[in-house]
């Protein structure tokens, strides 16, 4: 009786575990479909908005088909009254002189890369931190990766290639929204790449204050993260927040910028195997371009080959 008995006592906590849990999976199931029902709308708004526009782009069409028409008639009956007139009056006839374009060059890879004037790195002055100096100085662009909204294969190996990564020791990733279930998930798998791909020594996360009832969720999480990051790779991640963050970037001291539309905020919601794998997951309209410091040359050589 008494392995019985005590079968039973594992038995119902384990009853008890489980029904502890169930109402954190259930609200993040319920989350996951409230975003899925908000992407809906906001699509089915887009395709309204597109709609409207095109009706009155046809419109415009129109009036300025018209217009011109009335321009040639009028013209036509000024030429055939004043035609004993020296010279002749054109009406509706402008001079223009278009400025040439600036120029732009297309890489191997068929992404937009930028001619931008020379710019020299400046020493880092007295108390500057290296993160805001590679902000500075990384003013070569060499890749443009745009995301087309609904398109899947988007893994974090495509989107941070291990070129751009390889050779950084500190990192810092800013993005001021990182309190979600579905964006501390990206944070955690963006972090498991960097470090198996780069093995930097230290991972700054820096974002905005969450709100009260997510923070403890949010420093755990990070803190577990932390945990198995420093266990496996010997990777220091520290976290810190800061008000007024707009701008999404991640830096490395090796010279590279990526300057990120969305931040890690780049996959619509997702469930099934999608929620497990990034390569599945369908991404918003985006763009991440990515710079680096002149006199690096690392980028320069790679485009180059």
């Amino acid at each position: 009786m008494e392995p019985l008995h005590s079968r039973g006592e594992d038995f119902g906590k384990f009853l008890v575990t489980e029904a502890e849990g169930a109402p954190r999976d259930a609200l993040n199931e319920v989350q996951v479909l409230l975003e899925q029902a908000e992407d809906n709308i906001r699509a089915a708004a887009a395709a309204l908005v597109a709609g409207q526009k095109e009706t009155a782009q046809s419109l415009v069409t129109q009036v300025e088909t018209e217009y011109a028409e009335a321009l040639r008639r009028a013209d036509d009956l000024i030429q055939s009254t004043i035609a004993s007139v020296s010279g002749t009056m054109k009406l509706g006839v402008v001079s223009t002189s278009e400025a040439a374009p600036s120029p732009v060059a297309l890489t191997t890879a068929g992404v937009l890369a930028a001619t931008p004037a020379p710019r020299t790195s400046e020493p880092i002055t007295e108390g500057e931190d290296w993160r805001v100096k590679v902000q500075r100085d990384a003013t070569v662009i060499v890749k443009r990766i745009q995301l087309h909204d609904g398109t899947t294969g988007w893994s974090y190996d495509k989107l941070f290639a291990s070129e751009y990564l390889k050779g950084a020791v500190r990192v810092a990733l800013i993005d001021p929204h990182l309190s979600a279930h579905h964006q501390l998930r990206n944070l955690n798998e963006f972090l498991l790449h960097v470090a198996e791909t780069a093995r930097p020594k230290e991972f700054e996360v820096i974002t905005g204050f969450a709100a009260a009832d997510v923070v403890g969720h949010q420093d755990r999480a990070i803190d577990n993260t932390a945990n198995d990051l420093f266990q496996n790779f010997g990777v220091s991640l520290t976290l810190r927040r800061e008000t007024g963050l707009h701008d999404r970037f991640l830096v490395l001291d090796n010279g590279v910028l990526f300057k990120l539309g969305r931040g890690l905020d780049i996959y619509k919601p997702a469930t099934g195997l999608a929620a497990h794998r990034a390569a599945s997951r369908r991404v918003r309209e985006t763009e991440v371009d990515v710079f680096h410091v002149p006199e690096t040359g690392k980028v320069e050589e790679k485009e180059g080959r």
